[in-house]
């Protein structure tokens, strides 16, 4: 007689994801504290990606001097700057861009 295949069951990314929260909150405060400074640098880091990304790079022309320039773009510092009014850290920077992305 065959015997059915069990079916393997993953949890969902936001599954896994809560189960981590609730597991940080098990924790000493001290790695509590390291955990979230680690996820406030990565998300740091993904707000410049995303600055870079989706600043205007601007166009490169011949200037009056006959030197090479960028017209048109603007410092991915700026649009940081930007982004970050949008929320009051990090976490609510990153999020409000997503969503207006």
């Amino acid at each position: 007689m065959p015997t059915a295949a069990k079916k393997i069951v993953v949890p969902t990314f936001i599954e896994r994801w809560r189960a981590l929260i609730e597991e940080l909150f098990d924790v000493s405060a001290q790695e509590q504290v390291e955990a979230l400074e680690a996820l406030d640098k990565e998300l740091d880091h993904a707000l410049n990606a995303l600055a870079e990304e989706i600043r205007p790079k601007g166009t490169l022309t011949t200037g009056a001097t006959g030197a090479l320039e960028i017209v048109g773009g603007i410092p991915a510092g700026y649009i940081r700057l930007q982004l970050n009014q949008k929320g009051s850290g990090n976490l609510e920077s990153y999020v409000a861009a997503k969503k207006g992305h």
